[in-house]
């Protein structure tokens, strides 16, 4: 899921002006990692959090760590 995949589904799920959603697709779930250059110890998960700010529409990746 790329950053405009994440604006879509947010707005076909009718986030409301003040609101945000957390959003992960199966692949991202799928396919955990480690932060860069590591190559040991926990890996994360990313996502998206979406917010909608009185219709301007922000996304910003984050990680389940």
């Amino acid at each position: 899921m790329n950053k405009d995949q994440a604006i879509q589904a947010a707005q076909q799920a009718g986030v409301r002006p003040g609101d945000y959603i957390t959003l992960q697709n199966l692949g991202q779930i799928e396919h955990d990692h480690w932060h860069a250059g590591r190559t040991s110890g926990p890996t994360h998960v990313d996502g998206w959090k979406v917010a909608n700010i009185g219709g301007d529409w922000q996304a910003a990746k984050i990680h389940s760590d």
